[in-house]
């Protein structure tokens, strides 16, 4: 059997097509297409991500510009131009940037694909991760008694709106997993961890 030969990909940022995701603006450099078991994303970041994860894949962050935090699992961390992350596969994370973020991502073990991107509202039944998990139901509430009406079986639009709204709240008040008692205090609820 003749084996496959990986051909050797040089492609220029800048004549990459930008596309808007959940992280942000992502330009991808290499995909599945090229190889399947990895890829590289330029990825531009201007405000909160959504709380997401990946089943299959691991991904590698390189901070190329800009400040700000990066919450994965239960763990905080300060991240800044130069800093490395790496982040297991079926580990819920999400990053907000204090200035504009510019990072490298490569994706490992499996290219990057929407299928296999979940964000908590999708597989809210099948995975529990707290805190995650009781910060969306918290904030939820919050813009519940704001006026905004949503209930559990919410078409396309209706969820992306909800989405939406969660992410302005969240930048809007600078919230993260460290914040579950303010937002637990503003619902006048007591908090225990």
């Amino acid at each position: 059997m003749k084996k496959e030969k990986i051909p050797t990909v040089v492609r220029n940022i800048e004549d990459m097509i930008v596309k808007n995701d959940i992280c942000g603006k992502i330009k991808a450099i290499t995909a599945a297409s090229d190889l399947e078991q990895g890829s590289l994303s330029h990825v531009e970041m201007n405000g909160p991500t959504i709380p997401h994860y990946h089943e299959k894949m691991a991904e590698f962050y390189f901070v190329l510009e800009g400040t700000g935090k990066i919450i994965v699992g239960y763990e905080t961390h300060e991240i800044r131009s130069g800093t490395a992350i790496l982040i297991p596969p079926g580990r819920a994370h999400y990053t907000i940037p204090h200035t504009r973020m510019k990072i490298l991502v490569f994706s490992a073990i499996k290219a990057w694909s929407h299928e296999d991107q979940f964000t908590l509202e999708e597989r809210d039944d099948e995975v529990d991760y707290f805190p995650f998990k009781e910060q969306l139901e918290l904030i939820d509430e919050i813009l519940l008694r704001q006026g905004l009406e949503f209930s559990g079986a919410m078409d396309k639009d209706a969820r992306k709106r909800l989405v939406e709204k969660r992410r302005d709240y969240t930048a809007e008040k600078k919230l993260d997993v460290a914040t579950i008692p303010k937002l637990r205090a503003m619902l006048k609820l007591p908090y225990n961890k």
